[in-house]
């Protein structure tokens, strides 16, 4: 989304720039040392290196891969881990910079030294980072949880169409699915594990067709998207959650939290209403 592409772009600019002023200001590793010509702009080009990596990893990674990126599987963990790689990557370039600045031969000596004074001086801004950045998912959702519980989830009325008969490529895999024991279907490539739940036990069915194409098909008011890899069944949703990690539809069966995006809210917050 946008607003999210600002913040990133923002924050990487910032990054660079603590980056860049605080090697200008301080001198530290040497650097005061050092006799360069146009010195000071040559060790702010340092804090440039730091903004232009993340924002390839802000902005072009989750644009590249964005199943990487999906709140589905995204935890703290995979924030931790997405910004020591990056620091990783900025380190191997400011290497390659101060190699071209003095005039050095590639030496893992001198490779391990960049490393660990960049994980140094970038680790504490990274962590404040991470903070923020769980505290502010934590907040958003947990607000979107709780304007959904101020809506009667309980009183829902029953499908108007209890039986859709679903059609695919081939006719021989046609199927039919039952509103009243239908939970939600969850996308796998090119096919769908319908999963609902008979005399209280959890179902599960693979058929091969789009979720899109599924989508189309069942037409109740009840069954929505909610996410670009789930169709869920509102009527069975009994519980909202919200976390870092995002908003969760918990229904009939208890042991399931549906994810929900964040353009999928505003239609789930309607239905409801």
């Amino acid at each position: 989304p946008p607003e999210i592409e600002k913040r990133s772009i923002l924050v990487a600019i910032l990054f660079g720039l603590f980056i860049g002023s605080f090697l200008v200001f301080f001198q530290p590793f040497d650097l005061n040392l050092a006799e360069y010509e146009y010195k000071n702009i040559k060790i702010f080009f340092f804090g440039v290196i730091t903004s232009g990596i993340l924002l390839v990893f802000f902005i072009g990674l989750p644009y590249l891969f964005p199943r990487w990126f999906s709140v589905n599987i995204w935890k703290v963990k995979h924030q931790i881990v997405f910004y020591l790689t990056a620091l990783l990557v900025i380190a191997t370039l400011n290497g390659l910079y101060i190699n071209y600045l003095e005039h050095y031969t590639f030496k893992w000596s001198n490779y391990w030294w960049i490393i660990w004074r960049t994980i140094i001086l970038g680790g504490i801004p990274i962590g404040f980072l991470v903070l923020l950045e769980y505290n502010r998912k934590m907040r958003i959702h947990v607000q979107e949880a709780k304007a959904l519980h101020g809506f009667d989830l309980m009183d829902l009325k029953p499908p108007r169409q209890a039986v859709y008969k679903i059609s695919t490529a081939s006719k021989s895999d046609a199927f039919a699915i039952d509103l009243n024991s239908f939970l939600f279907a969850e996308a796998q490539s090119n096919y769908v594990f319908v999963n609902s739940i008979e005399d209280m036990q959890q179902k599960k069915t693979l058929h091969r067709i789009s979720l899109t194409l599924l989508d189309t098909q069942l037409t109740d008011d009840h069954v929505k998207r909610c996410h670009r890899s789930y169709l869920v069944n509102l009527s069975k949703v009994r519980d909202v959650s919200g976390n870092a990690q995002g908003l969760r539809l918990w229904l009939d069966d208890g042991d399931f939290g549906i994810p929900v995006s964040r353009k999928y809210i505003p239609l789930i917050k309607d239905y409801f209403s």
